[in-house]
């Protein structure tokens, strides 16, 4: 009984980590042909505003200023550099106002296009002793700068409810595949087309 339960055990463990570092993308759109052309690409996370909490959340005012906080610190720290890998020159931002940088002279002539992340959807699953567990729904469109029309959008989704405590670190899978999603959405103009411009 014992050899049988020393092997259940890590198997137990290894799914657990697995499943703990999966991300669905879901509802993917595109409007255009893709890839882009994008000489400069700004991204643009809106931490969720107060009052904004959608129907389905069960998080409280304060659990879900420690999501967009967290979220924000994963994004800022890793997004623009997993978009460099890739050869994406990025800006990254937080805003609460997003049309306010939308319409900024700057945003219009230093950027051609705008990656706009938001949450979409919190979800909070509490056991009978307290303990909760969470899981986050992340919206990424593409835009052109000081135009309305989506390019592409898409819903990444942590695959599983995580008990574990809201940090960055646990936002680290998302972002990462974030930046693994974009990255063949865009391409780099080549010098040649710029200068033609």
């Amino acid at each position: 009984m014992f050899r049988k339960l020393s092997l259940t055990v890590p198997a137990i463990v290894i799914a657990t980590l697995l499943s703990a570092c999966g991300v669905k993308q879901i509802d993917t759109q595109t409007f255009v042909g893709i890839p882009v052309e994008v000489p400069r690409l700004l991204v643009v996370y809106q931490p969720a505003q107060p009052g904004t909490e959608n129907a389905a959340s069960a998080t409280s005012p304060a659990q879900r200023e420690q999501l967009n906080d967290a979220l924000g610190e994963s994004l800022e720290a890793r997004l623009p550099q997993g978009l460099a890998a890739a050869g994406i020159n990025a800006l990254f931002v937080r805003a609460a106002n997003v049309t306010t940088v939308l319409n900024s002279k700057t945003a219009r002539s230093a950027v051609s296009h705008v990656l706009y992340l938001r949450i979409q959807d919190d979800k909070q699953q509490c056991q009978a002793a307290g303990a909760c567990s969470y899981r986050v729904t992340l919206r990424a469109t593409l835009l052109r700068s000081g135009a309305a029309p989506t390019l592409w959008r898409t819903d990444l989704q942590e695959g599983y409810f995580t008990s574990s405590r809201i940090d960055a670190a646990r936002f680290d899978d998302l972002t990462d595949y974030l930046a693994k999603t974009v990255a063949p959405l865009v391409r780099t103009p080549t010098p040649e087309a710029v200068s033609a411009r």
